[in-house]
């Protein structure tokens, strides 16, 4: 279905909700709202990807490494969180931190994420608890 990629925290937090069903090319779309994300924000930019609405996710792992790899390479990445309670989302994240050797956490809720956020960064000030509702939320759909 659907991605909605908003800042969490402004310059800082990217946050990522996922539900539905989506495809390689809606994560691909994302990726590219992402990168101009990380370029305009205020290293290091942590990015929240939540996953606890989604039901189907692509399953070919080359590809959504190559996805991944564009944001995980890129200079500005701090730190990522997962938050997903799902044992194959949980094993896909897990690949790719195996991959990239980069910071990703994997969490059970949002809160639990937020809390390891200001643990690792301690430049974050006023995190809110939830999502802040925002008008600059960007969807991404893919019409397949």
């Amino acid at each position: 279905m659907a991605s909605e990629i908003q800042w969490y925290l402004d310059k800082r937090i990217v946050y990522n909700r996922f539900s539905g069903s989506i495809s390689i090319e809606t994560i691909m779309k994302g990726v590219e709202v992402m990168l101009d994300m990380l370029a305009e924000g205020e290293a290091p930019i942590h990015i929240i990807f939540d996953a606890r609405e989604l039901k189907a996710q692509p399953t070919n792992i080359k590809q959504l490494s190559d996805a991944s790899g564009r944001i995980m390479g890129h200079e500005a990445l701090g730190t990522v969180i997962v938050v997903t309670e799902n044992p194959m989302q949980r094993f896909v994240s897990n690949i790719i931190v195996q991959v990239f050797r980069k910071s990703i956490k994997i969490v059970a809720s949002l809160a639990e994420g937020i809390e390891t956020l200001e643990r690792l960064d301690v430049t974050l000030s006023k995190v809110p608890r939830e999502v802040p509702l925002r008008e600059d939320v960007v969807l991404v759909e893919v019409d397949m």
